[in-house]
């Protein structure tokens, strides 16, 4: 589980490591995913605002 600081536009401006996966490399990995991927900004009484949000991120290892 990540909990990220979303921009008024919807970039990650942090993100950081909320529940650990039990092994650093899975961690890192979603960490470094996250702050490529661009979001809906989140709205307060009709405006956008910047906010922090939890993002699950699953690992499937075939």
């Amino acid at each position: 589980m990540l909990q990220i600081l979303l921009s008024t536009t919807g970039e990650v401006l942090t993100a950081e490591v909320e529940e650990t996966s039990g092994y650093q490399e899975f961690d890192q990995a979603a960490v470094k995913a996250v702050k490529s991927w661009k979001f809906s900004p989140a709205r307060k009484d009709d405006k956008v605002v910047e906010a922090w949000v939890l993002v699950p991120i699953s690992f499937k290892i075939d």
